[in-house]
């Protein structure tokens, strides 16, 4: 059982961590844009 309830906790970190990369990676793509703008 014990095995079990690490192993969802683990998962659950794991969603975590993919939404957050998620975010970072969708406010990337729109900064992209605007930061090569205003380099050139």
């Amino acid at each position: 059982m014990e095995d079990g309830a690490d192993h969802e906790q683990q998962l659950g970190k794991l969603h975590k961590l993919r939404d957050v990369y998620l975010q970072i990676a969708k406010v990337a793509q729109e900064e992209c844009p605007i930061a090569s703008l205003q380099h050139s």
